[in-house]
């Protein structure tokens, strides 16, 4: 699991989500109601998703990318950076407001944690973090 000892506390902690994003776990409103401004949910937040490229991470990814966050997507596989930097341009394209960025980390090392806030203060160009999204691969 991540040590998150170094993320500030914000918004007005982290939010640290371990399983499956559910509307009703979060207590979000439908994208599909035409009567709910969606960015005011995430607007201005940041949020780290491991496995955040593909799958259900890709999906969270997206998800929070929609409601106006900025998003870095952490993924493990070089192989993967092309499909991953074009998931992040994707998402980017969606027209939210919200900033994404593919980083490329193995988050068994140790020293990963630190290296991916580090990474995602500066490309985000951000001061801190305030959704922490694990285990998503």
């Amino acid at each position: 699991m991540l040590d998150l000892s170094c993320i500030k506390e914000t918004f007005p902690y982290p939010v640290i989500v371990n399983e499956i994003i559910q509307h009703n776990q979060l207590n979000l409103p439908d994208l599909g109601d035409p009567h709910h401004n969606h960015k005011i949910l995430f607007q201005c937040r940041v949020a780290i998703v491991t496995g955040g490229t593909r799958n259900i991470g890709g999906g969270i990814s997206k998800e929070l990318a929609l409601r106006g966050a900025h998003v870095a997507m952490i993924y493990q596989n070089p192989a993967t950076s092309a499909t991953s930097e074009a998931y992040a341009r994707e998402l980017e394209g969606l027209g939210s407001g919200g900033r994404a960025v593919a980083i490329l980390a193995d988050v068994a090392d140790a020293a990963t944690p630190a290296l991916i806030v580090k990474e995602t203060l500066e490309k985000l160009n951000v001061e801190r973090i305030d959704i922490v999204g694990t285990y998503f691969q």
